[in-house]
């Protein structure tokens, strides 16, 4: 998603990969770090997240092979550290404010009571927050081809390798239109699912958010991605330089 993007300096990379691992370790159904590494791949970079104030957005590559890596990204705030896998589950939930302090009981389904985490949400304006929590939780949540991407210019990185200008359905890309009805955010945009696009209509209510309407647009119009969970946009590289080398479930 689009933002302030930073590179995290070394020290405090360093200090996030020291809790990322045991992280991944306890956590069940996520990959685990097998080996530290060096590389260009292992750069880290954060950004803040307007609807989450005092949240961040933390993204790297890590390696599948010695010649495939991908992109991760972590969710991390005030007693939360949550590799985002797909699963819309812990996001409502923490939206909700229905998200237990008991994080490992609650990762092995076996505690999911109180006393929970306050929802971090905060209020949303249509220009910045609100654009911005649409674009997280579409990309954060995965169907069996992977994420839900909005694709709001021809330079969209969804769109890398096609020259979408002269198509049919060029017409269509425009930046995503958010308005309030009532208390819910109502987002508008184009979605780009596996390779294919569609006009969706978004509904936020209670920190949930809903699709009310999907139009196609154009069927095997993208170049096909590969996604490992939690690892997207698998990629071929040169070199097997990677600072975390992960594994998972292809989705």
């Amino acid at each position: 998603m689009p933002g302030p993007w930073r590179a995290l300096p070394v020290a405090h990379a360093a200090g996030f990969l020291s809790h990322l691992g045991p992280l991944l370790a306890q956590a069940s159904g996520h990959p685990q770090v097998l080996a530290p590494g060096q590389g260009n791949g292992g750069t880290l970079r954060a950004m803040p997240l307007s609807f989450y104030p005092g949240w961040a957005l933390i993204e790297g590559e890590a390696a599948l092979a010695p010649d495939t890596i991908g992109t991760f990204d972590v969710l991390y705030g005030p007693g939360l550290m949550w590799l985002i896998d797909g699963d819309a589950r812990v996001l409502n939930d923490l939206n909700g404010g229905r998200l237990p302090l008991d994080i490992e009981g609650y990762r092995e389904r076996s505690r999911i009571d109180g006393p929970f985490m306050p929802s971090p949400l905060g209020p949303f304006d249509t220009v910045r927050s609100g654009p911005d929590f649409l674009r997280f939780f579409c990309a954060s949540v995965w169907g069996d081809e992977g994420p839900f991407m909005l694709v709001e210019s021809a330079d969209s990185p969804v769109l890398r390798g096609v020259d979408a200008r002269n198509l049919d359905w060029a017409g269509e890309i425009a930046p995503l239109a958010v308005y309030l009805d009532g208390s819910d955010l109502v987002g508008e945009g184009l979605v780009a699912y596996g390779r294919s696009l569609y006009r969706a209509r978004l509904r936020v209510r209670d920190g949930r958010v809903g699709m009310e309407d999907d139009t196609p647009v154009a069927a095997d119009a993208l170049p096909e991605r590969r996604n490992r969970s939690p690892l997207r946009d698998l990629r071929a590289t040169g070199n097997g330089d990677s600072r975390i080398i992960a594994g998972g479930n292809d989705r």
